[in-house]
């Protein structure tokens, strides 16, 4: 008890656990179908410490070959022998090869802002999901600033919840819901708001 109690000197804002990707695993068996996910639009593969210890297999695919190299260093630092990767575009016959009958998750974090015709991309990332399976998309909010769209190469300044889920619905998804994500949970740093 004491231990615990003592004060701690230079405390730092609350982050995520190192351990997270531990805990995860240890939690995986309350998932119930988690056969193959996709990581659509992986980046540097920040995502794959949430998927790969639940998931029997993950797919990361991105069509930057110096994002997957960051991953790809990730995959290799964390061991994960359940990981591919892949440079291609989600329609490519490399990526339908990949995901066989379809995922039981697919997952696209901050990519539908950087795609020319969003529904067309909802519409690849429909096709990669399994009959039943869940897509799920994390992308900002919209915003008006144009700097820091111009930083990041972003096509879009983020999209409304009603046009996340008028795309997905014209993609031909059912049960779709669109939230804000917990303020605590947003970094302030260069990546803005998401939802």
């Amino acid at each position: 008890r004491e231990f615990f109690a003592r004060p701690q000197s230079g405390e730092a804002p609350p982050s995520l656990a190192a351990e997270l990707p531990a805990y995860l695993l240890a939690l995986s068996v309350l998932v119930p179908e988690r056969g193959l996910a996709v990581d659509a639009g992986t980046g540097d593969g920040v995502l794959l410490d949430a998927l790969a210890p639940i998931f029997t297999r993950v797919v990361g695919i991105d069509r930057s070959e110096a994002q997957l190299a960051r991953a790809a260093r990730r995959v290799a630092e964390r061991g994960y022998g359940n990981v591919s990767l892949l440079c291609a575009e989600l329609g490519d016959a490399a990526v339908a090869e990949a995901v066989g009958s379809g995922a039981d998750v697919v997952v696209a974090a901050r990519m539908l802002h950087h795609a020319p015709r969003p529904l067309a991309a909802m519409e690849g990332l429909v096709r990669l999901a399994r009959p039943g399976g869940k897509l799920v998309v994390i992308d900002y909010e919209r915003h008006a600033d144009e700097a820091f769209r111009e930083r990041q190469a972003d096509v879009w300044n983020g999209f409304e919840p009603s046009e996340l889920e008028a795309h997905a619905e014209a993609a031909g998804l059912a049960d779709v819901r669109a939230r804000a994500l917990p303020s605590g949970l947003v970094q302030a740093a260069d990546d803005g708001d998401i939802g």
